[in-house]
């Protein structure tokens, strides 16, 4: 895999989960089927750092889990759907451009021993990525159905 290849694969994952939050309104952001679980703001959120998380450590530019409890904490404070959606864009606008320019070595190098994900290529980090994208698109597409919205079509131009 080459960086552009890298970058559209990437591409392709943002649109593909812009077509879900596209249907959320302002006041859907503190929705959430249960107390217990994120609220749609609080999903795109996550998603976001996360997203910066798996790429930052791709690009070498860190990946720090020294302060995940710090980060769950977090991840509980209250967000406003627009904020949520910026941090997102941020993220995606970052790292696509800088997936562009790796080179087939800088992708394909191997990481040995991570303590969350073992040994993998950095280039797997960009389906780990979509993976957990993909899970948290189908969530809000169930939060939008019990809104009783219709999610656009994932797939969807």
């Amino acid at each position: 895999m080459d960086g552009k290849s890298a970058a559209s694969i990437i591409t392709k994952e943002r649109k593909h989960l812009d077509n879900i939050i596209k249907d959320l309104k302002p006041e859907h952001g503190e929705f959430r089927p249960v107390e217990e679980i994120l609220t749609a703001s609080q999903q795109i959120k996550h998603i976001a750092l996360t997203t910066r998380w798996f790429y930052s450590k791709a690009l070498g530019t860190g990946f720090d889990f020294s302060s995940f409890d710090e980060y769950l904490e977090g991840m509980q404070k209250p967000i406003e759907l627009m904020e949520a959606v910026r941090m997102l864009n941020e993220t995606y606008d970052e790292s696509v451009p800088a997936f562009e320019k790796m080179t087939e070595a800088q992708l394909g190098a191997v990481v040995k021993d991570d303590p969350m994900l073992g040994t993998f290529l950095i280039s797997d980090l960009i389906y780990y990525n979509n993976e957990h994208t993909a899970h948290h698109r189908g969530a809000l597409s169930v939060y939008l159905r019990l809104l009783g919205i219709t999610p656009t079509m994932v797939y969807a131009k």
